[in-house]
């Protein structure tokens, strides 16, 4: 059996019923805040974790989402040294593959973290921020409400 749409994916397609999705509930949160972390002398971590604090903040992102974060953080930054040592190393020599691989693996570790947070402009649109359940209004109610206010 497929899953069910969560409602905020439904609502953004504009096929939520009130009538036939309302009684699913509310949709899980996270757990706890968003934590505090010291990055040391890491400044590239420390540059992106900046950057996307106050968005985890924003959509009430929870102790799990602060690992997973840290995690995004530090394969970033593990891409730019790897990427600042190629630039050390003389193109054809067997290491400058070696530290290239290494690269294209801290990038695509770190794209398969940020894309599960939306930070890639094709992820970014899946996860659209829930539009506000409106109330279904009786086309009737509406008609007989406007007749009687002429």
């Amino acid at each position: 059996m497929p899953q069910k749409k969560p409602i905020y994916q439904l609502q953004n397609e504009g096929t939520y019923r009130a009538d036939r999705h309302a009684s699913r509930g509310d949709e899980p949160e996270a757990v706890g805040e968003v934590l505090s972390v010291d990055w040391g002398e890491d400044l590239y971590a420390q540059w992106l974790w900046e950057l996307l604090l106050p968005m985890a903040e924003q959509v009430g992102g929870g102790e799990v989402d602060t690992v997973a974060l840290c995690g995004c953080c530090q394969w970033y930054s593990r891409y730019r040294e790897t990427m600042a040592r190629l630039e050390t190393v003389e193109p054809g020599a067997a290491l400058y593959l070696t530290i290239q691989k290494a690269a294209s693996t801290a990038w695509k570790n770190f794209l398969e973290i940020a894309r599960g947070y939306g930070l890639t402009p094709q992820d970014r649109i899946k996860l659209a921020k829930p539009l506000p359940v409106e109330e279904e209004i009786d086309p009737l109610e509406a008609l007989a409400g406007a007749m009687s206010d002429n």
